[in-house]
């Protein structure tokens, strides 16, 4: 199995501020091209995707959403306090070795981006933790 970070989320009150600090500080670009692939019906909160390099990991700054878990019914929120993100080509291995470990997680499934199939779980300190696959 092939496992990338995909990138990591910061949750904020004030996006543009945020995003504007890494611009000017350390030159990254948004990446506009997410588009049409954002499902909004699922979640339609403000997000600047931020990267150095188009392919090198990125840098997601959301609107901080206290309230994510009354209105996904999942008990795991990405949104609180942000999240790092992992990518891979087999998601159900992932899942398997969750279950083996006893581990809970949140099974989003397709739900903020087209294509992406997302679940979410903590790190033995609470950290959130995504991982994503992607349709080809």
């Amino acid at each position: 199995m092939k496992i990338t970070l995909h990138h990591g989320n910061f949750s904020t009150s004030n996006i543009d501020k945020m995003a504007d600090f890494y611009i000017k500080v350390l030159g990254l670009k948004d990446k506009n091209e997410i588009g049409d692939s954002r499902i909004t019906n699922q979640y339609g909160g403000n997000v600047r995707f931020l990267t150095a390099e188009e392919g090198e990991a990125e840098l997601h700054i959301a609107k901080n959403e206290p309230n994510l878990p009354f209105t996904t019914g999942h008990f795991v929120n990405p949104l609180l306090k942000g999240h790092l993100a992992f990518r891979v080509d087999d998601i159900e291995e992932i899942k398997s070795r969750l279950k083996e470990n006893e581990i809970p997680f949140a099974d989003y499934g397709e739900w903020s981006i087209k294509g992406w199939y997302q679940i979410f779980f903590h790190d033995p300190d609470g950290n959130v933790i995504e991982v994503s696959q992607i349709d080809n």
